[in-house]
């Protein structure tokens, strides 16, 4: 009577298919050695906890810019980013003369005009920053 109540079945579809395997070995298996290891857990110590508590008040204090960071670097960080991400945008774009299908010569072109776009506004923006705090002079 083979069918549903034999063994053999039972093996041959736990080894044709590896999902069941490891939901009947790996997951039991891994939950034990999980749980075992809970044993030896002794708690949190002091120095733990007042880290922690440290953590806790660091991050419920709102950062002073002048103290930690200094002088706005907005404009340096624009400029590099944008001059990167136009040095990237050409090196994308000359992908476009390795010979590919036209749908594959679309994707790359408009990857590579996304990037390009990018580097253009954020240059432009850089650009347009120092300009405005030149002629404004030192504050």
């Amino acid at each position: 009577m083979l069918g549903w109540f034999s063994s053999e079945p039972s093996i041959e579809y736990i080894v044709t298919h590896p999902v069941t395997w490891s939901y009947l070995v790996n997951i039991p298996l891994t939950s034990f050695v999980f749980w075992g290891t809970s044993i030896f857990f002794k708690g949190w110590g002091d120095r733990y906890k007042a880290d922690a508590d440290h953590f806790f008040e660091d991050l419920e204090r709102p950062v002073d810019f002048e103290k930690e960071v200094g002088k706005d670097n907005t404009v340096f960080q624009a400029k590099t980013v944008g001059r990167l991400a136009l040095v990237y945008g050409s090196f994308v774009s000359v992908l476009l003369f390795v010979p590919n299908p036209i749908e594959g010569g679309i994707a790359i072109g408009g990857v590579a005009g996304v990037i390009l776009c990018v580097g253009a506004g954020l240059t432009f923006y850089a650009r347009r920053r120092l300009v405005k705090e030149n002629n404004e002079g030192p504050a």
